[in-house]
């Protein structure tokens, strides 16, 4: 990975850099941690076309084709929690509130349809909103609000937090 003669091959996600290595999603092999000198897979975790994940203290947060959020140990790969979700677009999701402290942190998740709000700590469903053509990009976080573009080409502001 450090040089052109190290190639990890069959990588669908945009790499993402942790303490631990390089985390990238495979659709067919799932979820793999990657030493960044070597290319040496340190873990790999089975899932079935994972996004980039969001990463907030020590947890990794992914999506996958598989209707699925999980939050996964990144140091071991171990599944923490997972929760099903109705996905048709598999978009990486965006970290709201402390990345220090996943208690009081949400997951903001587009999925081609409903746009879910997920505890981090938990992976407990706790908002959920639809719009016509169902949401299509990852949300950007700005303050207290949230912008996503709809399939019908809307854009929307969601407020959070009164």
């Amino acid at each position: 990975l450090c040089s052109p003669r190290r190639v990890f091959r069959d990588v669908d996600t945009s790499p993402t850099l942790v303490p631990g290595g390089v985390v990238a999603g495979c659709y067919c092999r799932g979820l793999l941690l990657l030493d960044p000198t070597t290319g040496a897979i340190r873990w790999e975790v089975p899932m079935l076309g994972p996004s980039a994940p969001a990463v907030a203290n020590e947890r990794l947060f992914v999506l996958s084709a598989d209707d699925h959020l999980r939050a996964l140990d990144q140091e071991s790969g171990r599944i923490l929690w997972k929760t099903k979700l109705g996905v048709s677009q598999v978009l990486a999701p965006v970290l709201i509130g402390s990345a220090q402290d996943p208690s009081a942190a949400l997951l903001a998740v587009a999925t081609g349809g409903p746009l879910y709000l997920v505890r981090a700590s938990d992976g407990r469903i706790v908002g959920r909103f639809d719009a016509p053509g169902g949401f299509w990009s990852p949300p950007l976080a700005h303050g207290r609000s949230l912008y996503l573009v709809t399939g019908e080409g809307f854009l929307y502001r969601i407020d959070l937090f009164p």
